[in-house]
């Protein structure tokens, strides 16, 4: 069963660039006054403060994003059962409650909400977030991980539809890719068609927006897998020797990425 991540509030009819900061000087809407029973409404504080506020109930390291199902999650020693993968989860009371308040705090802390980065355990999940998300929550987007990305056959219809519907996040600035480690670069070319497939549609559309194909590709990187990294830890393998090969293979996918996307079709 997919977890399925709904778009919360009700954003303002007017498309607007939001920042992340908010102007003290900011009209407030009629209920921003003193309720009637002489209290100090939520958007009576300075701006100031409710920033401080939006940033201390949205704002984290990352926001992982996973499909339900059964499973194991392996550690460095250990292996537990769990009945899904799923952790810090964006879907919690606080933030739902905090962006239903009215359409000026949703206006406000949106993007600090949409800012963070997102982690999707496979593309499943990547795909049922993105599409329940409206074009203008899209745009608010700015960082994507895809922590599992691999080479399955056959393709799961959803990687190419996710990647269609990325087209509406014009602001984003990185999508990595987590895979395991590579043992040639034949092994990274394989990948790159791959994932040239699902996203060329996306890609040509970065390109055609940014002015060069360049400035997509490097939209882009590959990094390993958390898991490849505890196998090195407990191989007691130099990290020096697993982080230079992590820059080569991004280094290469890039080329080969690029070289793929100036190729006529």
């Amino acid at each position: 069963m997919m977890k399925r991540s709904r778009d919360s509030g009700s954003p303002p009819r007017k498309k607007q660039r939001l920042s992340d900061e908010i102007s003290p000087t900011q009209e407030e809407e009629a209920d921003s006054s003193l309720t009637r029973n002489g209290k100090l409404g939520f958007l009576d504080l300075p701006g100031e403060i409710r920033n401080m506020i939006y940033k201390h109930a949205l704002c984290r390291n990352y926001l992982q994003i996973s499909s339900l199902h059964s499973g194991f999650e392996t550690g460095q020693e250990d292996f537990q059962q769990k009945t899904h993968y799923l952790s810090n989860c964006w879907v919690d009371e606080i933030t739902t409650k905090l962006l239903l308040a009215n359409k000026t705090v949703h206006a406000e802390a949106a993007s600090l909400l949409y800012g963070n980065r997102f982690d999707f355990c496979e593309l499943e999940s990547f795909y049922s977030f993105i599409v329940d998300l409206r074009p203008e929550t899209r745009s608010r987007l700015r960082h994507i991980r895809i922590v599992d990305y691999h080479e399955e056959t056959p393709r799961p219809r959803c990687a190419g539809l996710a990647f269609d519907i990325l087209k509406d996040a014009p602001n984003l600035e990185s999508l990595t890719l987590k895979f395991w480690y590579f043992t040639s670069f034949s092994v990274i070319r394989d990948f790159c068609t791959v994932f040239f497939e699902d996203s060329r549609t996306w890609l040509e559309t970065v390109a055609k927006r940014k002015g060069s194909n360049r400035a997509a590709v490097e939209l882009i990187r590959t990094t390993f897998r958390d898991d490849f990294i505890i196998w090195c830890g407990q191989r007691h393998e130099a990290m020096s020797h697993s982080e230079e090969r992590e820059y080569e293979g991004n280094q290469y996918f890039h080329k080969v990425f690029l070289e793929m996307l100036e190729k006529p079709q």
